[in-house]
C-alpha cells in the first residue's frame, strides 16, 4: 500500500539548492535596499547611501556561505527523519506480515539459525587456529627457525642454534627453549607440572612483558647461575592466589629450590605448548658443541625490513661453514624460517578449511529452503501485491517492503544462530584432537561474533 504520509513529506522536504540560493540573494538584496532606504530618508545621497547600506551589511560571500551550511545541515536532518519514518513504517509491516503466518516463520527462522550456528562455530574455530595472529607487538616479525633432515622437517641442534644466534644479523633477538615436565612442591600438594626450560632471550622475542617482577637475565641462564623460576599466570593463582608476595619465595622444582622471580601475563603461550613454569636453559659449553642433538624450539625476532627468506638465506650461508663437520647428517640438514603461527598449524590449515567450505554449503542449502519457502508465501501475495501496485507503490517500494521482511526474519535467526555456534564451538573443542594447536582460545569474539552478523 502507498504511504498515507505522502503529503506530509511534499511540505517536509526543503526547496532544492538552486530555488534556496535564489531566495536567499533576493533577501540579502532586499536588506541591503531597506538600509539604503533609510538612510536617504536620513540624507544620503542614493549611490552613497547604497555603499554604505553595503558596508554595514559585512561580508555577503561569508554570508551565502553560512547560510549554504544552514541549509544543508537542514536537508540533511530531514532526510535522515524521512529516513528513520520510512524504516519504522517497513518495520511494522513486516513484523505484521511474519505474525500472520507464524509456523511458516518459526520454520524459516530455525533452518537459517542452523546454516548460521554451524557457520559461526567452524568459523570461530578456524579464527582461532588459523587466522588469530599472536598476542604480541608486531606477530609478523616472530619467525620459527628449524631444520629438515632429508627432507623431513627437525628441531635444531644446541650447536646450530648458537652459530645462529652468533652470527645472524637479519634477527634482532634470538631464543631456544625445550619442552619439559617437573615435579614442583610448594604449598599444597606436590604436582607435575608441564614447563619449558628456555634461554634468557625467550620472552624478549615475544616482547611480551611479565605481569609481576622479571624475567631470567644472561647470567642466570648460563651454568651455576641463581636457580630461579618464572610463573604462568595460571600456576600462579593456582598455588599461590594470585599473591604478589610469591616473588622471592622458593618452589622446589625436581627437588632443588628455586626462586620465583616474575609471572608472565594470562594466556601467555605463543607456541600453543601450556608452559606452566619456565627454567633458564643452561646450554654448557658441551651443548653448544653438539651439532648432532635436534631437540630444541628456535624462535627469533627478524630484524626491521627483514623478511623470512632473506632471514633463511642467511642461515643456510652459515650452515654452509657447518658443513666441514665430521658429522655426516649436518650435510644432510637445511635451515628454514616460517612465521610462527603458520609453523603451528601447517598440519590442520586444509582440515580446518575443508571443514569451513563444507558448513558454507550447509548454510547455502539452508538460505535455499528459506527461498523456497518464503517464494511460496510470496505466490499467495500476488492479490495483495496487486492492490499495492493500484495503489501507487511502485517495483522499489515492493522490494525494499520485501527486503525489510527477510531482514526481520534474519534477526531471531541471528540470535539464535548465535547461541547455537556458542554451544558449537564448545563441542567442537571438546571433540577435537588434544594436538590442535591454539584450539583452547576458540570462542565468540569481536571477529567470529562479526562474521555471524555479516552472514545474517
Amino acid at each position: 500500500m502507498a504511504r498515507p504520509h505522502g503529503v506530509r513529506r511534499h511540505f517536509r522536504w526543503p526547496s532544492s539548492a538552486a530555488a534556496s540560493a535564489v531566495e536567499l540573494e533576493a533577501e540579502m538584496e532586499l536588506h541591503v535596499e531597506m538600509r539604503a532606504a533609510a538612510l536617504v530618508e536620513e540624507g544620503w545621497e542614493p549611490e552613497a547611501a547604497r555603499r554604505e547600506a553595503e558596508r554595514r551589511f559585512g561580508d555577503a560571500g561569508r554570508v551565502r556561505r553560512e547560510c549554504g551550511d544552514i541549509d544543508r545541515e537542514r536537508v540533511r536532518r530531514a532526510w535522515l527523519a524521512d529516513a528513520l519514518f520510512d524504516l519504522a513504517h517497513d518495520l511494522r509491516l513486516a513484523a505484521r506480515q511474519l505474525a500472520r503466518t507464524p509456523a511458516l516463520t518459526a520454520l524459516a527462522a530455525v533452518t537459517l539459525a542452523v546454516g548460521i550456528g554451524a557457520t559461526t562455530a567452524v568459523y570461530g574455530v578456524v579464527h582461532a587456529v588459523l587466522l588469530r595472529p599472536l598476542p604480541v607487538p608486531e606477530p609478523e616479525r616472530v619467525v620459527f627457525a628449524w631444520e629438515t633432515w632429508q627432507g623431513e622437517p627437525s628441531s635444531v641442534s644446541a650447536g646450530n642454534f648458537d652459530e645462529w644466534r652468533r652470527h645472524a644479523r637479519s634477527f634482532e633477538t634470538m631464543a631456544a627453549a625445550q619442552g619439559a615436565s617437573f615435579n614442583l612442591a610448594a604449598e599444597g600438594e606436590p604436582e607435575r607440572i608441564a614447563g619449558q626450560r628456555a634461554t634468557a632471550e625467550w620472552f624478549g622475542v615475544f616482547a611480551v612483558p611479565p605481569l609481576v617482577g622479571r624475567t631470567f637475565t644472561a647470567a642466570e641462564d648460563r651454568p651455576g647461575g641463581e636457580p630461579v623460576a618464572v610463573l604462568s599466570h595460571g600456576l600462579w593463582s593456582r598455588r599461590f592466589g594470585g599473591d604478589r608476595g610469591a616473588l622471592g619465595r622458593q618452589l622446589k622444582i625436581d627437588g632443588v629450590p628455586h626462586t620465583v622471580i616474575g609471572v608472565m601475563p594470562p594466556r601467555f603461550d605463543p607456541i600453543a605448548t601450556g608452559p606452566e613454569l619456565w627454567l633458564p636453559m643452561r646450554f654448557s659449553a658441551e651443548d653448544l658443541a653438539r651439532l648432532d642433538e635436534h631437540s630444541y624450539w628456535v624462535i627469533g625476532r627478524l630484524a626491521e625490513g627483514v623478511s623470512a627468506a632473506e632471514a633463511e638465506r642467511e642461515l643456510a650461508a652459515i650452515g654452509e661453514r657447518l658443513q666441514t663437520s665430521a658429522f655426516d647428517h649436518q650435510r644432510e640438514t637445511e635451515p628454514r624460517v616460517t612465521g610462527v603461527v603458520e609453523a603451528l598449524v601447517e598440519g590442520y590449515r586444509t582440515r580446518l578449511l575443508v571443514l569451513l567450505g563444507a558448513v558454507l554449503l550447509v548454510l547455502v542449502i539452508a538460505c535455499a529452503n528459506v527461498a523456497n519457502l518464503l517464494l511460496a508465501r510470496g505466490a499467495a501475495r500476488g492479490r495483495e501485491m496487486a492492490i499495492r501496485t493500484a495503489l501507487g507503490s511502485g517495483r522499489r517500494r515492493l522490494l525494499r517492503l520485501l527486503l525489510t521482511e527477510s531482514a526481520v526474519l534474519a534477526v531471531p535467526a541471528g540470535l539464535l544462530g548465535l547461541a547455537l555456534a556458542a554451544l558449537g564451538v564448545r563441542a567442537l573443542v571438546a571433540l577435537a584432537p588434544a594436538d590442535v594447536p591454539r584450539l583452547a582460545a576458540a570462542g565468540l569474539d569481536g571477529p567470529v561474533v562479526t562474521v555471524a552478523v555479516a552472514v545474517s
